[in-house]
């Protein structure tokens, strides 16, 4: 088992568990001056890196009191690993299963199910309002605390629900814990926020039984499920209270359609539904656009001399909120539909992650995707010297292809370390020339603002002249007045490693366009257009100022009344 042995900022204390993907020990974060969490990823393998990095982009920006906080991700030392809250807990079949609370009896025992089932059911709304199913629901994934706070955390498995899909769908490894993976997960269905309420089932099972519903070997376990549904808890304990057997019977049925969805689960429970007011992270792929048609028109462009074999490269800048990104991936949306054959790579950079070549890990991952979906027709878009960038970005060893490249000795006239980049950086140009060569290829990188100056030395040899690939590039940036951009975003205007482009500044919305999105986003909810006028005359022009005024509206379960 590896073992973290600390870093300038993090000091370990105590080992707290293991599990297939990663070590989590208890350390000191000198910055935050307090005890966090720190998962640690044991297991080397491409698939595992890819799933590990997965994990935190998918949760990174998403509060809620029943999901545990992630903090950031880092790679140091050859280790890559997350921090995060630290939950001084028990799993939540052992909390509710207390021996005082089983000596009480069933009717005891319901009492004290009943609020923490509700806080589990409404940290799984919250996952599932984000757009992503958690896929391993059991109870050491659920903590209780000492304040009673049911905290779901681990979220290795985690996935998109309805990922847009920019090319071909491609079957990935079956993951899970048998005892509590719905039937679906076994038979290669698709999957859906029933997978995760059949887990739910599971564990108000085991904690009114004292025993999972179906137990035995992986493949017994998954047949089992396959075949039947399993006895009512009734048949196992008679006291069970009835309304909580009704729930496990319902939530463990073998038709995902039959289950029951969070709503009604809540419902069930008599616990309160918090979804309407969720911060959850904007949506990146929103269904409308308000006033921007001068700037879609600019992407269209863009993209079309890209077509005729141009590179291009567009800067998309403007200060926070105005909606640079939900710009951009409605144009990717479009463009996908319009476009089908489009190859779209997207990525970014993240405040809380310290990767290497932070701007381009996100859409290497994307990448590595893509050539798998390809099958056997990847190893034609592979250089000879691919290993040399599977080095830098392990991920792409997940490309079957890649896996069996051949290594090359490095010149002994070349340091080790300088070689492997050059040829990386090679590689990379010479991937991305023969998949635009093919098919029109758009590559989006977004807040460059958080990226790293070795990022723009990457940038510029694989997009820099003569020859460049024939892709466009678009990356955004948040470009506040008085505020520094970052180093990456300095690098690739000025210097050495500058990589010139076209601007494409998004501002404010103007007044009329600013009342419009308004008004769209409180039709659902019965705002008037004098609340919509308001609205937006109090947040001006910027998108989220707009959207973050009717999330308001709604936490108070009202809107300006019309005057």
């Amino acid at each position: 088992m590896e073992l973290f042995s600390g870093t300038p900022r993090y000091r370990p204390r105590r080992r707290i568990g293991a599990g297939t993907a990663g070590v989590v020990y208890e350390v000191w974060d000198r910055e935050r001056d307090r005890a966090v969490a720190l998962k640690l990823l044991h297991r080397s393998d491409p698939g595992s890196l890819y799933r590990f990095k997965k994990e935190f982009r998918a949760l990174a920006h998403l509060s809620h009191p029943n999901l545990a906080r992630l903090h950031e991700l880092e790679h140091a030392g050859g280790q890559w690993f997350v921090t995060m809250e630290l939950v001084d807990g028990v799993d939540f079949v052992r909390h509710v299963r207390a021996p005082e609370a089983v000596a009480a009896g069933a009717a005891a025992l319901a009492a004290r199910l009943r609020p923490l089932a509700g806080q589990l059911a409404r940290g799984l709304r919250a996952l599932h309002a984000s757009g992503r199913l958690h896929r391993d629901v059991k109870p050491s994934n659920v903590l209780v605390g000492g304040d009673g706070r049911v905290v779901i955390l681990d979220f290795g498995l985690v996935t998109e629900a309805a990922a847009l899909q920019t090319y071909a769908s491609f079957s990935e490894d079956l993951l899970g814990t048998p005892a509590y993976m719905a039937p679906e997960q076994g038979s290669g269905q698709e999957l859906t926020e029933a997978a995760d309420w059949y887990g739910v089932g599971t564990l108000l099972y085991e904690a009114l039984t004292g025993r999972p519903p179906f137990s035995g070997q992986f493949v017994t376990v998954m047949l089992d499920k396959m075949r039947r549904e399993p006895a009512p808890p009734r048949a196992l304990v008679p006291d069970v209270a009835e309304d909580l057997d009704a729930l496990c019977r319902d939530l463990l049925r073998l038709d995902p359609a039959a289950r029951p969805d969070g709503a009604e689960v809540l419902e069930r429970l008599g616990a309160e539904d918090d979804t309407a007011t969720l911060r959850t992270p904007q949506i990146l792929a929103p269904p409308f656009l308000v006033g921007r048609d001068a700037e879609l028109a600019a992407l269209g462009r863009a993209y079309e001399r890209t077509r005729a074999g141009d590179a291009v490269v567009l800067y998309v800048r403007g200060a926070a909120g105005t909606g640079k990104s939900a710009l951009v991936h409605h144009f990717l949306l479009e463009l996908r539909r319009r476009h089908p054959r489009t190859v779209t790579l997207t990525g970014g950079c993240y405040e809380r992650e310290s990767v290497p070549f932070k701007a381009l890990d996100s859409v290497i991952d994307k990448l590595t995707r893509y050539l798998r979906s390809l099958g056997e027709g990847a190893a034609r878009l592979l250089p000879l010297d691919v290993e040399a960038l599977a080095r830098l970005f392990p991920v792409l060893r997940r490309v079957g292809a890649v896996a069996a490249a051949p290594a090359r000795r490095p010149p002994a006239r070349e340091p080790a370390a300088e070689d492997l980049r050059r040829r990386a950086f090679a590689a990379l140009r010479e991937i991305l020339t023969r998949l635009a060569e093919d098919d029109p290829l758009v590559v989006f990188i977004d807040d460059l603002q958080w990226g790293d100056a070795e990022s723009a030395e990457l940038l510029s040899a694989v997009l820099g002249p003569p020859d460049p690939p024939p892709l466009c590039l678009v990356a955004a940036y948040r470009d506040d007045a008085g505020r520094d951009a970052g180093p990456l975003v300095r690098a690739l205007r000025a210097g050495p490693h500058a990589l010139p482009g076209e601007d494409l500044a998004v501002g404010e919305l103007a007044p009329a366009h600013a009342e419009e999105l308004a008004a769209r986003l409180l039709d659902d909810f019965g705002g008037s257009p004098a609340a919509a006028r308001r609205i937006a005359r109090g947040a001006g022009g910027r998108p989220r100022a707009i959207d973050d005024a009717v999330r308001r509206a709604l936490e108070h379960g009202e809107f300006p009344a019309d005057r």
